[in-house]
């Protein structure tokens, strides 16, 4: 049986959420919140590519399946103190409410995935196209804001 309490991704996930894998916004916000923790250095080993909704990553759902049926999905661990502020980042980046909105989760990952972290300067107009053309359901001002987000966050993250 894998270690799910050993892997600082799922321990993450559960402190966000006590939810169950049956409803599709609850898996579209824990992939989300996987991706962004993973980018702030969690290790959870998951590999994310692009998928409809954003970054997506199939082992992470076969991971929360199995913690579910073991009980270990939504079971509160003890954190430590890099996946703590981790979670704090995370909430500062979507807002208070946003890691409760997958809607919110989803433009913020998605934006986050279509800038590489190595890319600098980052190609907006790409990020704009590939979201106007993909994710029709947010506007440009949502867009825009987001990847302004995502930037002057990643510069404050990284001094």
């Amino acid at each position: 049986m894998v270690l799910f309490a050993d892997n600082s991704t799922i321990r993450i996930l559960n402190s966000f959420c006590d939810v169950s894998m049956n409803e599709f916004d609850n898996r579209l916000k824990l992939q989300k919140i996987a991706f962004l923790a993973q980018k702030l250095g969690a290790v959870g080993g998951f590999t994310f590519s692009w998928y409809k909704r954003g970054p997506y990553s199939p082992s992470l759902t076969q991971a929360l399946f199995q913690c579910e049926q073991v009980g270990q999905l939504g079971k509160k661990q003890q954190l430590k103190p890099h996946e703590e502020k981790i979670i704090e980042q995370i909430i500062k980046l979507t807002g208070k409410n946003g890691v409760d909105d997958p809607k919110i989760l989803e433009l913020h990952a998605s934006v986050w995935y279509l800038i590489p972290d190595w890319q600098e300067p980052p190609n907006i107009e790409h990020v704009i196209s590939v979201m106007s053309s993909e994710k029709p359901a947010y506007s440009q001002a949502e867009v825009s804001q987001a990847i302004s987000n995502v930037l002057k966050f990643r510069k404050t993250a990284a001094a």
